[in-house]
């Protein structure tokens, strides 16, 4: 297997440094993760970040999702993929190239195809396997990771309300 690393992922700003307030919404068919945004870089007449209000990320196709308070910005050397990469970066949202976790997750797909006795023969990244990443989130508190086709900014709402009605009402469409 080969060895994972920590990359970061530009999603064009970051959770925001004091009350992000990450919260997770999920069902069976959608994975939304909400959290207050700031801009990346310190406004240089002000001094501050820019709050951007509520982003709204949607992840593709979510296999396996983790959110809590396992590994907050004060723990991090602790994370298991500090020494992958994870120390060098500054930002706080990140992709882990060559997951155990991916692997391990494609390996009980194939198992399972298998054991219903289907030929599985679809390389990985196909159409009808496709390819897998995982995301990694740091917030002050806690921290987010999912295994998920793609990671996708959808919107910045003006507030938690106006994000829960988008995402209750993506929920109903399916």
């Amino acid at each position: 297997m080969s060895v994972p690393s920590v990359l970061p992922y530009d999603i064009g700003f970051e959770p925001s440094p004091s009350v992000p307030a990450p919260t997770l919404l999920k069902d069976e068919l959608g994975t939304f993760l909400l959290f207050f945004a700031c801009t990346q870089d310190i406004d240089p007449a002000t001094g501050y970040l820019t709050d951007l209000g509520v982003a709204i990320l949607e992840f593709d196709y979510c296999l396996y999702a983790q959110f809590g308070g396992v590994v907050n910005s004060e723990r991090l050397p602790e994370h298991p993929f500090w020494s992958f990469g994870m120390s060098e970066l500054t930002t706080n949202v990140h992709e882990v190239v060559d997951s155990p976790w991916v692997a391990e997750l494609i390996a009980r797909m194939i198992a399972g195809r298998n054991r219903r006795s289907r030929e599985f023969s679809a390389p990985i990244g196909s159409v009808e396997f496709p390819h897998f990443r995982h995301f990694l989130i740091v917030f002050d508190n806690s921290s987010f990771e999912c295994v998920a086709r793609e990671l996708r900014f959808v919107k910045f709402a003006n507030s938690f309300n106006d994000a829960y009605v988008y995402v209750l009402d993506r929920f109903s469409k399916h």
